[in-house]
C-alpha cells in the first residue's frame, strides 16, 4: 500500500458531536500514522490524514457515514505533500 497525504474538509453537522475525537480514535485503529483534525471557524472540520492510501480512504468513509450524531453533507479531498508526523492529534 502506498503512503498518501490528504487534506480533507468535512461540512455539515460536524462540530459539537465528538467528531474530532472519533476521527482521531479511528485513525489510530486503522493505522493512519500521522496527521491532525481540527474545528474550523465556518463550522466545518478539517483534517490532514497521512498513511496507507487504503486506510486513509477507509477513515474518510468512516467520518462521512459512521460518526454518531454527525451529519456530513459534503467532503472536500485534496492530495498534499507528505509532512513528518509522530502521531495523530486533535488540534484546538
Amino acid at each position: 500500500m502506498g503512503m498518501k497525504s490528504y487534506r480533507v474538509r468535512f461540512f455539515g453537522r460536524v462540530q459539537g458531536v465528538n467528531f474530532r475525537r472519533s476521527t482521531a480514535d479511528m485513525a489510530r485503529r486503522l493505522g493512519v500514522r500521522g496527521g491532525w483534525v481540527m474545528n474550523m471557524p465556518d463550522g466545518s472540520v478539517e483534517a490532514l490524514l497521512q498513511g496507507p492510501e487504503e486506510r486513509v480512504r477507509e477513515l474518510v468513509d468512516y467520518c462521512r457515514t459512521s460518526i454518531r450524531l454527525a451529519s456530513v453533507t459534503r467532503v472536500q479531498l485534496e492530495e498534499v505533500e507528505a509532512e513528518e508526523f509522530m502521531d495523530f492529534t486533535v488540534r484546538l
